[in-house]
């Protein structure tokens, strides 16, 4: 995957995740590679 990636869901679940902004309850990765994680 290229390009700008936002994430705005209530869960994710990943190995790998590669976003610019990540707005979300819950996240489980076990790599997050993020400019910004705003918690709600």
């Amino acid at each position: 995957m290229s390009g700008k990636s936002d994430l705005k869901v209530p869960s994710v679940e990943a190995s790998v995740i590669y976003a610019e902004r990540i707005e979300a309850r819950t996240v489980t990765a076990n790599d997050i590679y993020v400019r910004e994680l705003e918690r709600r």
